[in-house]
């Protein structure tokens, strides 16, 4: 079981990273086992350079990683895993320096079979004048909702990620995480 949690982390940066196309670079971390939860179950969670917040349901990481191909690629990250489960939470704001990368992966995500026989479900729809695509994948062990807003020259990535067997929780949670997104230009 250890190991299966083990997953969840990187599964999730690999979610982020698949449509942010761009090689792990340097890592800036701002804050680990961030939020104040002593008003609820849900804390804000603020990105400290990539203009948006979250509610978050456990203390979350907040960084920015750096393409590592050279260019001014860019990720903005927090990242939340609850203790006692198996269900983590992750929103991302890549920034491209090439608008034309941007829309190709906003491209990709609405039309391309990124996830083969995992994908089950997705959805396209505009929201706040964006278009948005909400994914569910179930791989082996492993439950995912993303939700994908693609912005000009930018895409924002909320995902959970749950073992199935624990997949009722994070779908339960899905939808107050992806709604609590507020963002800049």
């Amino acid at each position: 079981m250890k190991a299966r949690l083990a997953r969840l982390p990187a599964v999730l940066a690999a979610c982020g990273l698949a449509v942010c196309a761009f090689a792990a670079g340097e890592i800036t971390t701002h804050r680990t086992g961030a939020g104040d939860f002593t008003g609820g179950a849900w804390a804000l969670a603020e990105s400290t350079e990539g203009r948006f917040s979250v509610l978050m349901p456990a203390p979350f990481d907040d960084y920015t990683q750096a393409s590592n191909k050279g260019g001014d690629n860019r990720g903005y990250f927090l990242r939340s895993k609850m203790s006692g489960t198996t269900t983590a939470f992750q929103a991302m704001r890549a920034e491209y320096a090439d608008a034309a990368e941007s829309a190709r992966n906003c491209r990709r995500a609405r039309e391309d079979d990124w996830f083969g026989d995992s994908l089950k479900s997705r959805r396209v729809f505009e929201l706040d004048g964006h278009t948005a695509i909400e994914m569910t994948t179930v791989d082996g062990i492993l439950w995912m909702r993303m939700r994908i807003i693609c912005l000009d020259t930018e895409g924002m990535v909320l995902t959970v990620a749950a073992l199935v067997a624990n997949a009722d929780e994070g779908e339960a949670m899905s939808g107050k995480f992806f709604d609590s997104l507020k963002f800049r230009p």
